[in-house]
């Protein structure tokens, strides 16, 4: 009777595996939510630039209490420049300029654009996680079919016995293109068994530990965020701290076993004073981590900055063009016990992604833009009552513009190397394919 009380396990439905033809259209219909998500990350990132240049207007015009005609002017020019490429006019925000002259600059319209701005990246969060699952729909679907071939491919080793090849070379044309590693070509079966090893090693610690960092941050900044104390200056800047160690723990490489991270020379994708190293993929693809500098007597509002710029970014290996793609595909024909090997490396892959689950990501994200929309009507309030702590506001923002970073962080990152990694497969197992053609099973 003891396990009377326990709820029954609940039985979780096998992948389905979709044909070839239902398996092209759900990886284009993931990689067309992928391009749509980033358009709405890179919109993200401007709106923020929108809005911080408008605060620090905002806040350094509101030091002036009688303006003169340099004063404008400058005030001016600054909304133009905050407001550059969105086809919003200056004289939209701020009517009647001039009649500011000898008066206190009136910021009042300012600050509630950049509440709008608020409000609009909110909108655009929410689509990105839209985007993102519709992907991350699109590729699970896909993953069973092509652990299927895997599957098939192992099956026919089996069959064939002690076949044995014809020649020494064959050509395995865009496949083992696709496979390039920083524009080498794999040349013998283990080059292609080591790119998907390192693929399978990434992917283990993206859905096993790293995920469970990305939590455990996203609840500490969830935390962060809701003890912001807004009381005073001091106490902004100390919570804005809190929420900035928070954060910082998400782009840890060390614990990716297998992975060995070189220093990037000279890129102009990258800022010179950036700190970048990385490590190369099949798909002539890598994996870049960017720490900005450490800046001389850095303040609480510089570290913030600095650690939400530090990431992990997949991106082509090389500034140039892949010259692997003008090669010839031909490599050694290699044994059937590798074409094994690759199998067993696609289906672990495979079943990682099939089986991805990003609903605990997307509550804690929903979490934390509640929590810093917390933060702002606390400090709105706070500010009514004590025009003193206004003065505050730059450590409020700053902690806000980490909703925008933690999605981005838990959601990119994971994407982009899931791309890599289902690429890499396909490509893997149609080039062991094309190689065990090579093989004549013998005669009786």
């Amino acid at each position: 009777m003891r396990n009377f009380f326990k709820e029954p396990v609940a039985v979780k439905p096998a992948p389905v595996a979709l044909s070839v033809e239902e398996q092209e259209d759900a990886l284009i219909a993931s990689e067309e939510s992928f391009h749509e998500f980033i358009k709405l990350d890179v919109e993200n990132q401007r709106a923020m630039e929108i809005a911080a240049g408008l605060e620090n207007l905002a806040t350094v015009a509101g030091h002036v209490s009688e303006a003169r005609n340099t004063d404008l002017a400058f005030f001016d020019a600054g909304l133009e420049l905050a407001l550059v490429g969105t086809g919003i006019g200056t004289e939209e925000i701020e009517p009647g300029l001039e009649d500011m002259q000898g008066k206190t600059i009136s910021t009042e319209a300012v600050n509630q654009t950049v509440e709008k701005i608020w409000e609009a990246i909110k909108k655009v969060i929410a689509n990105m996680w839209k985007q993102i699952q519709i992907f991350w729909g699109n590729l699970t679907k896909a993953a069973p079919g092509l652990k299927l071939r895997a599957e098939a491919l192992t099956e026919k080793v089996a069959e064939m016995g002690s076949a044995t090849a014809e020649g020494k070379t064959f050509s395995a044309g865009r496949s083992l293109k696709v496979l390039s590693v920083d524009g080498a070509v794999p040349k013998k079966g283990s080059d292609v068994i080591e790119g998907l090893s390192l693929v399978e090693s990434i992917t283990t610690h993206l859905y096993g530990k790293y995920k469970e960092q990305l939590i455990k941050a996203g609840k500490d900044i969830d935390a962060a965020l809701g003890e912001f104390d807004v009381t005073s200056i001091e106490t902004a800047r100390s919570s804005l701290d809190a929420v900035s160690n928070a954060f910082a723990t998400i782009h840890e490489m060390s614990e990716f076993k297998g992975v060995k991270m070189v220093k990037v020379g000279r890129d102009t994708r990258f800022n010179r004073s950036e700190s970048v190293e990385a490590v190369h993929l099949p798909t002539d693809m890598a994996i870049f981590h960017v720490e900005a500098p450490v800046e001389e007597n850095e303040d609480v509002l510089g570290r913030a900055e600095r650690i939400r710029k530090s990431s992990l970014v997949v991106m082509q290996s090389s500034e140039q063009e892949s010259k692997a793609k003008d090669k010839e595909a031909e490599m050694e024909i290699f044994a059937t016990s590798d074409v094994v090997t690759i199998a067993e490396r696609s289906i672990a892959i495979c079943d990682m992604i099939a089986e991805h689950d990003a609903k605990a990501l997307k509550s804690i994200a929903d979490n934390i833009v509640k929590a810093s929309d917390a933060v702002n009507k606390k400090f709105k309030a706070a500010s009514k009552d004590e025009a003193g702590i206004s003065s505050a506001s730059s450590y409020v923002d700053s902690a806000m513009k980490f909703n925008v970073a933690f999605t981005t962080a838990s959601t990119k990152f994971e994407a982009q190397v899931s791309r890599v990694a289902m690429t890499t497969v396909r490509a893997a197992l149609s080039v062991a394919q094309s190689n065990l053609s090579q093989y004549k099973k013998d005669k009786a």
